[in-house]
C-alpha cells in the first residue's frame, strides 16, 4: 500500500518523534502534553496543609496564576466551548472565596482587590450562565460538576438563577438517580472517582483512600485536591502526586495543571498507531524504539488482563484498549481482543467505560479499526457487524458529535479509515457474511459523503477548520488520502488530487508550527495536546495517497451505480438551479443518489397496489433531486431526513397515479364518500399529548351525514385500506410523533387538504370535460372558479407542497417545542411555501399541457385569457390543416405558455422576497436549513417539469 514519505525532513522528524517517546518510557518518565486548565489549577490552589500547628497554602503559585489569568470582564478562559468558561470561572471564584475566608493562613496576603475580583467573576458567571445552551453541551460529566459547584457557590452567598437551570437539574437527577455514596466506598472502580470534587459534602472522603493509585484519584488533579481538602487524615502520597503534576506539566513553572496527569497510554498509542497506520514510520530505522514501545504496551496490557486505561493503573476503558491493540497489531504482536470485546460490549455498540450512559462515536471507530487489522476476521464478524451498524446508523441520524474530540474532521477521519479498511478486507475475501446492505450501500455512500464534505469545506488556503488550522487540516488530509483511490474512475478524482496537494502544501508551509495545537480534545474541559497534533501532521504529510486494494474494491461496488452517470449529470446540469455546480459535484451527487435509490426501494412502504410505478423513470430522479441540492448548496441534512423525504416524494407520486386512475375511474360518482373517508382516516390519528386535549383542526364540510359507524362496501373498504396505510405512515412517522402539537396539527390539516384537493381536481376534470374536448387551444367557457382562486388553493394543495413542507419541518426540528421563535418567522415561512406551491404548479402545467389536454386534466392554461389569436390566425378557415395551421397552433401555445411563465416568475419574486426576509430574521439554524433545502428541492422539481414532463401518463 506504500511506504513512508520520501521527504528526508519528514522521515527524520518521525524518527526523532518515535525515539523521544521510547526514551521517556525507558527512563520511566511520564508522557503528557495536555494543556493546563483554570479549573484544576483552582482546585489545587485551595489545598492547605497544617505543619506543627501552622497552616499554609500548598500551592501559592497556582493561586497567583489564577489572579494573572482573570480577564478584564471578570471571566476566566473559555477555551473552545461555553462550558469551559463556566467551569473555569466557577472554580476560580470558589478559590477566591476560600482565600478570602482564610486570610489567617501564614503564607498568604490577600490582594487588596480580591472582593472586587470576586464580584467581577460573579457578574461574568451570571452572563455566561444566561447565555448557556445546556442541551447542546457535550462535555463529559458537566451535569454532575456544575450543579455541585453551584451548590458550593450558593453556600458562599452566590445565588445564580439562569434559564437553563431546570434542564441542568433534570440531567443531574437522571445521572444521579442511582447514585449512593456507598458505591464510592467499595472496591469497584468508577469514572466518578475522576470527578470526586463533585461529591464534596455528599461523600465521606475518609473512606476513599483505597482509590488512590500512585497518589492520585484516577489521575485527576482536581479530584486529588478535593480528597486532600476533605479528608481528615493527610495523605503524603496525594501531596507528592500534586507536586509532581505542578513540576512536570506543560505550565513552564507558573503553577497551572491539566485535567489529567499523566496520560501516557493515551498519548503514546494515539500518536504511534496514527503514524504506523499512515505508513509514515521507517520501521528499520526505528526498530529499537518501536521495540521499547511494544514491550511497554505488552506489559501493561498483560497487567490489565487484556484491558487498560489512559495511564497505567487507572480504570480501564475501551478506547485506550483498542488503540493499544491496534498499535501492537501494527507492530506484529499477537493480541487477543477477547477481553476488550467482552468487557465493553453492549446490546448494539461498545461503551468507553462499563456502565456509561452514552456511547462514544470515536471509541466505536477505534474498536472497529483495531478489529479490522487483526488476523482471524471470521471469528470477529459478529462484533464487526455490530459496530459498523452502529456507526452507519449514527452517521445517518446525524448524531456524530463525539465525546472526546470536538472536531467533525476527527470523526470523519476515523470513520473513513474504518470503512476503507472494511472494504479492503472484504475485497480480500474476508467478512463475506456481512450484510450486503452494509458493504454495497452504506459504506460507499458514507465514503462519498465524507469526500464531498471535505472537498467543500476546504479553505482557499488549503487548510480546514479553525485557527490554528494545522491539526484539523491533518485530520482532513489523512481522511482524504485514505479515500483518494475510492473514486479514481469518476470525475471527483482530480478534485481529490488537487485538494490533497493544496493541503499538503499548506502543512509543509507551516511545518514549524505543527505543535501549535488546537483546543479540540475533551476531558472535563477542552484541552490541547501538542504531541498528538504533531503526530497527526507527520502522518498526514507522510502517508501515501494511493491504495490499490481500495481502488479494486470500489471498482466492484461502482460497476452498477456508475452506469448512466454522465447522461443524468448532463440533464441536471442543464437546469438553472444547478448551473453553478461543478461537474464532479453533480456526478458524485448522482452516484450518491444511486445508493439512496437502493435504500428507497427497501424502505418504501407497500401502500399502493400499482408497484410497477417504482420502475418509472421519475422514481430514479427522486433521490437525485435531494442529493444534488444538498451538495450544491451545502445544506446540512441527515441521511435519515433525506430518505424520509425521498419516501414522501415517491408516495406523493403514487398518490397522484392512484387518484388519477383508481379513484377517478371507479368512484367518479362517489367522490363525496371518498372525501368523507379521507377526512375521517386523518382524524382517526390522535394528536393529544401533555399540552391538552386533541381538538379537530380541520373543518369538515361533509361532517353531517357520514360517521365512523357507516358500513363501507367492498370497493370503499379497499380505498380505506390503501389510504389508511399512506396516512398512517405520514402521521405516525417517528419525527412527526416527536414534533410539537401545533406542528402535528398543521401537518394533519394540510394532509387532509392534499388528499381532498385530488378529489376536487377529479371533480373539476369531470365538470369541464366537454369544454376541453373542443379545439386543442380553446379556453374554458365556464371555469369552476377563477385562476387565482384555483391555483392558490385546490391546485396548490394538489402539489403536496404544503403537507410535505410541514412534514419536512418535523424532520428538521427533531422534537423541538417551537419550530419558529416568532410569529413573523412562521408567517414568512408559510408565505414562502404558498408562493413555492403556486410557482411549481405553474411550472408543472407549463410542461404537461399537452398530456393534461389529452387526459382531460384541468390545467392553468385552460383558464380564459391565455389563448388569443392574431388577425392572420383568426382568418384561418375552420378545418384547415397542414403547415400553416400547425404553425398557428404552435404560436398560440407559445404565447399562452409565455403568459403562464410570467405568472410563475411573479410567484418566484414573492418566494425570493419571503426567503430574504426569513433569513434576516435568523430562525434556528436547523429550521432555516430545512426550509432552504425544501424550497430548493421543490423549485428543482418545477424546473424539471419545464424541461420535460416527468409525470406518468394515465393508464401506463
Amino acid at each position: 500500500m506504500g511506504s513512508c514519505s520520501d521527504s528526508p525532513r519528514t522521515q527524520d522528524q518521525v524518527t526523532g518523534f518515535v525515539h523521544s517517546l521510547a526514551t521517556k518510557l525507558q527512563h520511566g518518565e511520564s508522557i503528557s502534553s495536555m494543556s493546563t486548565t483554570i479549573y484544576d489549577t483552582a482546585w489545587i490552589s485551595m489545598v492547605s496543609k497544617e505543619t506543627n500547628g501552622v497552616t499554609e497554602w500548598l500551592f501559592p503559585r497556582s493561586f497567583g496564576f489564577l489572579l494573572e489569568a482573570q480577564s478584564s470582564d471578570g471571566s476566566w478562559s473559555a477555551y473552545n466551548s461555553q462550558v469551559d468558561g463556566i467551569l473555569n470561572t466557577m472554580a476560580a471564584v470558589l478559590a477566591l472565596e476560600r482565600h478570602l475566608q482564610f486570610e489567617h493562613i501564614r503564607n498568604w496576603t490577600s490582594p487588596i482587590d480580591i472582593e472586587d475580583r470576586i464580584a467581577r467573576g460573579r457578574t461574568s458567571l451570571e452572563r455566561q450562565l444566561m447565555d448557556w445552551d445546556v442541551e447542546a453541551t457535550q462535555h463529559v460529566g458537566f451535569e454532575v460538576l456544575i450543579p455541585a459547584l453551584l451548590d458550593m457557590l450558593e453556600n458562599d452567598g452566590h445565588q445564580l438563577p439562569f434559564p437553563g437551570r431546570p434542564a441542568l437539574t433534570a440531567l443531574n437527577r437522571r445521572k444521579m438517580s442511582k447514585f449512593d455514596p456507598v458505591l464510592l466506598y467499595g472496591k469497584t472502580r468508577s469514572t466518578l472517582i475522576h470527578s470526586l470534587e463533585a461529591f464534596t459534602g455528599i461523600a465521606d472522603f475518609n473512606f476513599l483512600h483505597h482509590h488512590l493509585h500512585n497518589g492520585s484519584m484516577m489521575a485527576s488533579p482536581a479530584a486529588t485536591a478535593a480528597y486532600l481538602i476533605e479528608s481528615s487524615v493527610w495523605d503524603s502520597s496525594a501531596e507528592k502526586y500534586l507536586k509532581s503534576v505542578v513540576d512536570q506539566s506543560t505550565s513552564d513553572g507558573d503553577g497551572s495543571v491539566p485535567s489529567a496527569f499523566p496520560s501516557t497510554v493515551f498519548e503514546l498509542t494515539w500518536s504511534i498507531s496514527t503514524l504506523l497506520e499512515a505508513h509514515a514510520v521507517p520501521k528499520d530505522v526505528c526498530y529499537e524504539s518501536l521495540s521499547i514501545i511494544r514491550q511497554f504496551l505488552e506489559a501493561e496490557l498483560s497487567k490489565g488482563h487484556g484491558v487498560l486505561g489512559f495511564v497505567p493503573g487507572v480504570l480501564e476503558d475501551a478506547d485506550d484498549t483498542a488503540k493499544t491493540v491496534l498499535t501492537l497489531t501494527l507492530l506484529d504482536s499477537a493480541i487477543d481482543p477477547g477481553p476488550m470485546l467482552n468487557r465493553f460490549r453492549t446490546r448494539d455498540c461498545f461503551m468507553t467505560y462499563v456502565g456509561e450512559s452514552d456511547p462514544s462515536f470515536s471509541a466505536n471507530c477505534n474498536i472497529l479499526n483495531a478489529m479490522l487489522h487483526l488476523p482471524g476476521l471470521q471469528s470477529l464478524e459478529d462484533p464487526i457487524e455490530l459496530t459498523i451498524t452502529f456507526l452507519c446508523r449514527t452517521w445517518s441520524q446525524g448524531n456524530v458529535k463525539d465525546k472526546w474530540n470536538l472536531s467533525s474532521y476527527y470523526s470523519m477521519m476515523l470513520l473513513a479509515q474504518c470503512l476503507v479498511a472494511l472494504l479492503v478486507r472484504w475485497n480480500q475475501g474476508h467478512l463475506q457474511a456481512l450484510p450486503d446492505l452494509l458493504i454495497r450501500n452504506e459504506a460507499p455512500l458514507i465514503l462519498a459523503q465524507i469526500t464531498t464534505r471535505l472537498l467543500q469545506s476546504q479553505h482557499d488556503s488549503g487548510a480546514w477548520g479553525a485557527t490554528p488550522f494545522n491539526e484539523e487540516t491533518a485530520y482532513a488530509l489523512i481522511a482524504l488520502k485514505a479515500l483518494a483511490s475510492a473514486f479514481k474512475k469518476i470525475a471527483i478524482y482530480p478534485a481529490v488530487q488537487t485538494s490533497v496537494q493544496r493541503a499538503t502544501a499548506y502543512l509543509e508551509q507551516h511545518h514549524s508550527s505543527w505543535c501549535n495545537a488546537s483546543y479540540l480534545w475533551v476531558e472535563k474541559l477542552t484541552y490541547r495536546a501538542p504531541l498528538l497534533a504533531e503526530a497527526y501532521c507527520l502522518a498526514a504529510v507522510g502517508s501515501p495517497s494511493e491504495n490499490f486494494e481500495l481502488e479494486n474494491a470500489m471498482a466492484k461496488l461502482l460497476h452498477g451505480p456508475a452506469k448512466g452517470l454522465g447522461q443524468q449529470r448532463k440533464f441536471f446540469a442543464s437546469l438553472e438551479i444547478l448551473s453553478a455546480a461543478s461537474p464532479w459535484l453533480l456526478e458524485v451527487s448522482v452516484l450518491e443518489a444511486s445508493w439512496f435509490q437502493d435504500k428507497l426501494a427497501r424502505a418504501l412502504p407497500e401502500v399502493f397496489p400499482n408497484r410497477s410505478l417504482l420502475s418509472h423513470k421519475f422514481m430514479t430522479f427522486v433521490p437525485i433531486t435531494w442529493t444534488t441540492i444538498k451538495n450544491t448548496y451545502c445544506i446540512p441534512a441527515t441521511n435519515d431526513q433525506l430518505l424520509s423525504m425521498m419516501i414522501v416524494s415517491a408516495l406523493v407520486y403514487q398518490v397522484d397515479e392512484y387518484m388519477e386512475t383508481t379513484i377517478s375511474s371507479k368512484f367518479e360518482h362517489r367522490l363525496e364518500e371518498v372525501n368523507r373517508l379521507v377526512y375521517e382516516l386523518c382524524m382517526a390519528t390522535p394528536l393529544c399529548d401533555a399540552e391538552g386535549p386533541d381538538f379537530d383542526s380541520v373543518e369538515d364540510p361533509h361532517r353531517n351525514g357520514y360517521t365512523n359507524g357507516t358500513t363501507l362496501d367492498e370497493t370503499l373498504l379497499e380505498v380505506q385500506h390503501v389510504l389508511s396505510k399512506f396516512i398512517t405512515w405520514i402521521l405516525n412517522h417517528q419525527a412527526v410523533k416527536k414534533a410539537s402539537l401545533g406542528l402535528r396539527r398543521d401537518l394533519r390539516s394540510s394532509l387532509v387538504h392534499f388528499l381532498q384537493a385530488h378529489l376536487d381536481q377529479i371533480s373539476d376534470n369531470k365538470r369541464i370535460a366537454s369544454q376541453l374536448s373542443s379545439p386543442p387551444v380553446s379556453s374554458l367557457r365556464a371555469p369552476p372558479r377563477s385562476l387565482f382562486d384555483w391555483v392558490q388553493n385546490t391546485s396548490a394543495h394538489h402539489t403536496s407542497c404544503f403537507f410535505a413542507f410541514y412534514f419536512h419541518l418535523c424532520l428538521t426540528t427533531n422534537g423541538a417545542e417551537d419550530c419558529f421563535t416568532s410569529p413573523e418567522q412562521e408567517y414568512t415561512a408559510l408565505a414562502a411555501s404558498r408562493h413555492l406551491a403556486t410557482m411549481c404548479r405553474m411550472y408543472n402545467d407549463w410542461g404537461s399541457f399537452q398530456r393534461d389536454r389529452d387526459e382531460g386534466n384541468l390545467n392553468c392554461l385552460d383558464f380564459p385569457g391565455f389563448f388569443t389569436f392574431t388577425n392572420a390566425e383568426s382568418a384561418q378557415p375552420a378545418g384547415v390543416t397542414g403547415t400553416a395551421s400547425g404553425q398557428a397552433l404552435g404560436n398560440q401555445v407559445r404565447r399562452a405558455k409565455d403568459k403562464l411563465m410570467w405568472l410563475a416568475q411573479y410567484e418566484r419574486s414573492g418566494l425570493e422576497l419571503a426567503m430574504t426576509k426569513l433569513r434576516e430574521m435568523a430562525p434556528r439554524p436547523c429550521v432555516l436549513a430545512g426550509v432552504e433545502l425544501f424550497v430548493k428541492v421543490t423549485d428543482l422539481y418545477g424546473q424539471m417539469y419545464v424541461a420535460r414532463d416527468l409525470t406518468s401518463a394515465l393508464g401506463k
